[in-house]
């Protein structure tokens, strides 16, 4: 994956729907679950780390709208307002100092590629008709669309991140259980020999995953910081620097 826009339409023959919502095709909306066809990556099409939310926003939708019609730039699209806090997380996570957090969504940006695990836009439908991009909502709507999340989640995973060379490492943001257990099965799938870690790090022979928490998350700046500080009464961000630098010295050596 190259640093854009990408084009996808493998999951669309699973909708029964079809139409367009911000400048993009839509489906399946309606049902249970809908898909805003708008996959992209930001950075490196190469990278030796894969920074990775669950899907995108109705915030970053709106940003790729804007971004359509001109009136933004690609790269202002990702984590809009929370940048700040990369250098913060990279420092905690023992990477490169980071001293404008900017350059992990230009084209020129070599060790890092920015994105989502699905890659399309993923929502959850409400009783009220409308759409949640809530996490929790849409895991829940599994069961309701006859395990669609699951089909979506694998699907995507096997197109776009089932081939990557050894010694890379996944960062995933979100530190929910079920979103950690959802993405371990599935990554699964693709991989051999995935084996738990810690509670937020697996790996295989080749491969490293750590779950860290969210920049876009609820927490205050402070709280944020904290995390990233190792200041809480469970280390995960040392359980995920511990497994990066497993991983790095068994790529180096």
């Amino acid at each position: 994956m190259s640093h854009g826009y990408i084009t996808c339409t493998v999951c669309k023959q699973f909708f029964a729907r079809h139409d367009s919502e911000l400048g993009f095709e839509r489906w399946g909306h309606g049902e249970p679950i809908q898909l805003i066809n708008n996959p992209a990556s930001w950075g490196s099409a190469d990278p030796e780390y894969r920074l990775l939310g669950f899907s995108k926003g109705a915030t970053q939708n709106k940003a790729m709208a804007e971004e359509r019609k001109g009136r933004a730039t690609y790269e202002s699209i990702p984590f809009k307002g929370m940048r700040k806090r990369f250098p913060w997380l990279f420092q905690g996570l023992g990477l490169r100092v980071l001293s404008n957090p900017d350059e992990l969504f230009l084209p020129t940006e070599k060790q890092c590629q920015s994105g989502s695990i699905i890659k399309c836009s993923i929502s959850a439908r409400k009783a009220d008709g409308s759409y949640s991009y809530k996490l929790k909502d849409i895991l829940d709507a599994d069961a309701s669309s006859g395990g669609m999340v699951r089909k979506v989640l694998n699907n995507c995973i096997h197109t776009h991140l089932s081939k990557e060379r050894s010694g890379r490492s996944f960062i995933l943001f979100g530190l929910d259980k079920d979103f950690i257990a959802w993405c371990k099965s599935a990554f699964s799938e693709s991989y051999q020999g995935v084996k738990q870690v810690k509670a937020t790090t697996y790996r295989n022979e080749n491969l490293s995953w750590v779950h860290v928490a969210h920049p876009s998350g609820n927490q205050t700046d402070p709280q944020y910081l904290a995390w990233c500080e190792e200041k809480t009464s469970v280390p995960k961000v040392r359980w995920a620097r511990e497994e990066l630098a497993h991983r790095k010295k068994q790529s180096d050596g």
